[in-house]
């Protein structure tokens, strides 16, 4: 049999056995991929930021409804990795060498959002009980309502705690009730802490 009639049997529905679902199967990955790029946490974890290794991530959960434009909001630190613990030290050196000559540093600052405007930030503390153990946070307030946040130990896999809370938020009144996770309502400009718990500069 001459060889150009072996070949076309040889390739004979090639194009629709074998081109034609790799192509989709790559397509559909692709697709799949850039909706995934969409949502915050997935593109976090696939593409990291700049401090990409950092072990520390940070949200903020709101809750209140106790009295009238009186907030509380729960911040959590998490500790990712289950083989080590750090310091506040550890933690300064692993963000020493962030490229791009930006400067990173672990200190967790959250001034009142524009919005919150009238609002002041009565206490922020750590939550000593929840904390026993797993670690410490130094937790600080300045005359401008600002709260800055440093851990100064954490351990592997631990979940930290600070306490804030604010009084006179603006449409807050009482019996009004917000559930945790409801961020609306945080008066912080904590975002960048989201994929990332460390400060940019």
């Amino acid at each position: 049999m001459p060889l150009l009639p072996r070949l076309r049997r040889v390739f004979a529905g090639w194009e629709k056995d074998i081109a034609r679902p790799i192509f989709v199967s790559v397509l559909s990955a692709v697709i799949l991929l850039v909706i995934s790029l969409l949502f915050d946490p997935i593109r976090h974890f696939l593409l990291p930021p700049e401090a990409g290794g950092y072990p520390l991530l940070c949200i903020a959960e709101p809750y209140g409804g106790f009295e009238a434009k009186r907030l509380f909001v729960d911040f959590f630190v998490f500790n990712r990795s289950d083989k080590e613990s750090f310091t506040l030290e550890d933690l300064e050196t692993k963000l020493g060498g962030a490229p791009g000559g930006k400067y990173l540093t672990s200190t967790i600052t959250l001034p009142l959002k524009g919005s919150a405007r009238g609002a002041r930030v009565v206490s922020a503390r750590q939550d000593d009980g929840f904390n026993d153990s797993k670690g410490d946070l130094h937790v600080d307030l300045d005359a401008n309502g600002t709260v800055t946040i440093k851990v100064l130990r954490i351990g592997e896999r631990a979940l930290l705690k600070a306490i804030i809370e604010v009084s006179d938020m603006p449409g807050l009144g009482h019996g009004t009730v917000y559930r945790r996770q409801y961020r609306g309502e945080i008066p912080f400009q904590y975002e960048d802490y989201m994929s990332g718990c460390y400060g940019r500069k």
